[in-house]
């Protein structure tokens, strides 16, 4: 198995942190990450617990992935984690919120995807008539912005939207 000295600079490096930028995450020094990567030095005392606590969530692994004790670096206790898939930036910024600014950040994004889920199904609906005749059917193929601004008319609206779906239906065969 890894050491964590190795894990840690293994770790650090794939996301693209520098010592810095881990250290003032950590509240300790440059040096104390230099030490610990060189394998000189490691969390000790009173802390050292929460210090080991807190480098695994920044990385989003489990504590015994990071000190070595095992090569499943998944972690059990938050599924729906999966910063690690995120760019670095993205990743970083993430890892630095609080639990209530990562379970707003869920909350957010469950939000997004159950309008994305609803705009797709009306897509599929609309994409299985053969005519449109309603405003909304024509917004749903058309998109959210569907007015142009308030220049269109919903006739002209419900037409070019008969326009994209015969096109788009001549394009499959």
């Amino acid at each position: 198995m890894t050491e964590f000295s190795e894990r840690l600079k293994q770790l650090r490096d794939a996301r693209g942190v520098s010592q810095q930028e881990l250290a003032e995450y950590l509240d300790v020094n440059k040096q104390t990450i230099s030490g610990y990567e060189r394998g000189v030095r490691r969390p000790a005392g009173n802390g050292a617990r929460e210090l080991y606590e807190k480098i695994a969530d920044f990385f989003n692994v489990d504590i015994s992935y990071l000190m070595g004790l095992s090569d499943v670096s998944i972690r059990i206790d938050d599924p729906c984690d999966n910063s690690s898939f995120l760019p670095k930036e993205v990743a970083f910024k993430y890892s630095q919120l609080s639990p209530e600014g990562k379970k707003a950040v869920h909350t957010a994004i469950e939000t997004e995807y159950e309008k994305y889920v609803k705009k797709l199904a009306d897509y599929k609906r609309v994409m299985s008539l053969d005519k449109i005749t309603t405003l909304e059917d024509a917004r749903a193929i058309l998109g959210e912005s569907a007015a142009f601004g308030g220049f269109a008319t919903d006739e002209q609206l419900i037409k070019m939207a008969n326009i994209v779906l015969k096109d788009s239906k001549r394009k499959k065969k």
